[in-house]
């Protein structure tokens, strides 16, 4: 229900890295995409990307700053909590997840999005 698959134009989405030597915020990571003229994921790339690129993902995790899903907080709490989707592999299995946004470390790689028409 969180991941309704959704029509798109018809354009071919190129999947890049986007690194930082620190640990980046949510903000720093969204400008670095602007500068680069990429585009912010969706989930859907997401999903496509854990699917058919696991050697991408096998050795560092990648984080997609999709527009964010919001989840409820722990019991009691009256807030909710964005999360991004995150892939990948521990012990050899591939993995995703929904992560909070309470900062990112500079081991992982950011998914910026080319489009070619």
């Amino acid at each position: 229900d969180r991941f309704p698959l959704e029509k798109h134009d018809s354009v071919r989405r190129i999947i890049e890295p986007v690194e930082f030597d620190y640990h980046p915020s949510t903000g720093d990571v969204l400008a670095k995409l602007t500068s680069e003229k990429l585009w912010r994921p969706t989930y859907e790339d997401a999903l496509y990307f854990g699917v058919q690129q696991y050697e991408a993902y096998s050795k560092r995790p990648w984080i997609f700053l999709h527009e964010p899903v919001d989840t409820p907080s722990p019991v009691g709490a009256q807030s909710v909590f964005p999360r991004y989707i995150v892939i990948y592999s521990f012990n050899g299995a591939r993995v995703i997840d929904l992560y909070v946004d309470d900062g990112w470390i500079k081991f992982c790689r950011f998914a910026g999005i080319r489009v070619e028409n």
